[in-house]
């Protein structure tokens, strides 16, 4: 009976270490899967960008197939594998927006990415206030930050444009006065102050400053205003008595700042030639002499004349000048 029973409890034993024993099964595959963590990306222009990509298993991300939709605008650079995972880098080209694919295994995704502007943060001008005279240029500098802003386009204006134009930077003074240029890029803008003056007229020369003339004869005479880049070189010419002399201006538009005039005396006696730019002044006294009436020399000899139809006097030379002065005979026969 101890035996019996003794057997059955190594059976049971057995039994129970036999249940209790786990079977060993095959290890489950793990589904291949890619997927981007965002759905759009955006990189600034010029620059260089890392987009992670999930992909399971991570053994397999090196022989992921990557494209890019429009290489114009982003290029695929490298691929990095790290313990943590794995990512793709991007380098932008232009501006614009593409979609880069991923493919594992035939699973894919897919997400955009934008390239975006380097925005403009200041803006200053070289000079915030200038003075310029009627005529003068000058180059204002505009100072964009940072260095890389995409396209630092900037736009000039004048507040007055018959006192100062401004294109690009270039400015030009037209007229007495003030104008405010205005510098404008994107939200920002900068301000220059412009003060136009005159340039005053320093001196006005007359290359004659007398001259002697008969009644009827002419000359020239030529002012030079200075200096050359004078606001105002229109030049006032004036004569006194002007029964004496009269003048003709030869040059009515003085753009290189020197005028002429031809004089003509009118009448013996003596005359003032005053040429007047801005508040400078210049004369030339003229004198004219009264016109000589040239002698014409007798023939010594004596002549004959046609006194009336039919008849001749002969005259002597004394005889002849007499008829010539008073008229007594009006037809001489040479």
């Amino acid at each position: 009976m101890r035996l019996k029973s003794l057997l059955w409890g190594v059976f049971s034993i057995l039994v129970i270490t036999s249940c209790s024993e786990k079977k060993e099964s095959p290890a489950e595959e793990i589904k291949t899967s890619v997927e981007f963590l965002e759905e759009k990306y955006t990189i600034v222009a010029g620059a260089e960008a890392t987009v992670p990509l999930k992909i399971e298993p991570l053994v397999k991300a090196m022989s992921a197939e990557l494209s890019v939709a429009d290489e114009s605008i982003v290029t695929i650079t490298d691929k990095e594998l790290e313990d943590d995972g794995f990512s793709i880098r991007l380098k932008s080209e232009a501006l614009g927006t593409t979609t880069i694919v991923a493919v594992v295994d035939g699973e894919s995704a897919a997400c955009s990415v934008e390239v975006l502007p380097v925005e403009a943060v200041s803006l200053t001008l070289g000079d915030s206030s200038l003075e310029m005279f009627v005529g003068e240029t000058y180059s204002l500098k505009a100072v964009v930050k940072p260095d890389d802003t995409t396209n630092p386009l900037v736009e000039w204006s004048s507040s007055d444009e018959k006192v100062l134009s401004a294109y690009n930077g270039y400015l030009m003074a037209l007229a007495p006065g003030t104008a405010r240029v205005t510098a404008k890029l994107g939200t920002l803008e900068a301000f220059c102050d412009v003060t136009v003056k005159i340039v005053e007229v320093s001196s006005i020369e007359l290359d004659i400053v007398s001259k002697e003339i008969s009644e009827e004869e002419t000359f020239m005479v030529t002012a030079t205003v200075l200096p050359e880049n004078a606001t105002m070189k229109t030049v006032k010419w004036e004569v006194s008595p002007a029964e004496i002399i009269g003048y003709e201006i030869i040059d009515a538009v003085i753009d290189d700042n020197i005028v002429a005039a031809k004089v003509t005396g009118l009448k013996a006696g003596k005359a003032v030639l005053k040429a007047t730019s801005g508040s400078q002044s210049a004369e030339c006294e003229v004198t004219v002499k009264e016109k000589e009436i040239p002698v014409v020399p007798l023939r010594s000899e004596t002549i004959t004349i046609l006194t009336e139809p039919g008849a001749t006097e002969v005259l002597s030379p004394s005889m002849r000048t007499e008829h010539l002065l008073y008229g007594k005979r009006k037809n001489l026969l040479l």
